[in-house]
C-alpha cells in the first residue's frame, strides 16, 4: 500500500490590525485542516497515512489492513526505537463520520 505524508501546519494566525475584517480581525483557516481531509481521502481508497515522518519526532500511521480493520502504529524512532501497533475495528461509516467533525471544526474556525 502507498503511504500519504501529512506534515503539521504553523497553526492558526489573525491580526488585530484595524479595517481587517469585521472588528479589526483576519482569520485564516487553519493550514494543517486541509490535511487530515486528505488523509481521510487516502484511507477511504485503502492507502495508508503517516503524520510527522520527520525523523526528529513520534511517527504516526494509520493502514488499512482488511475489510473492517484499520492498523494503528507509533514509531519512537528519535528516542527509544520502539513501535507499538493495534489493530483496530471501526464503525462502518467512521470515514463519513471524521469528514463531518472535520467540517465542524473548520466552521468554527471561520466563523
Amino acid at each position: 500500500m502507498e503511504a500519504t505524508r501529512i506534515r503539521s501546519g504553523s497553526g492558526l494566525r489573525a491580526s488585530n490590525s484595524p479595517g481587517r475584517g469585521s472588528k479589526g480581525r483576519v482569520k485564516k483557516i487553519h493550514p494543517s485542516l486541509s490535511r487530515p481531509a486528505e488523509a481521510l481521502e487516502e484511507l477511504a481508497a485503502v492507502r495508508s497515512v503517516t503524520w510527522l515522518n520527520s525523523g526528529r519526532t513520534v511517527q504516526f500511521k494509520i493502514k488499512p489492513l482488511s475489510p473492517g480493520v484499520t492498523g494503528v502504529s507509533l514509531y519512537d524512532g528519535p528516542s527509544s526505537q520502539v513501535t507499538v501497533s493495534l489493530p483496530l475495528f471501526p464503525a462502518t461509516g467512521w470515514i463519513d463520520d471524521q469528514r463531518a467533525r472535520l467540517e465542524k471544526v473548520r466552521r468554527a474556525f471561520t466563523s
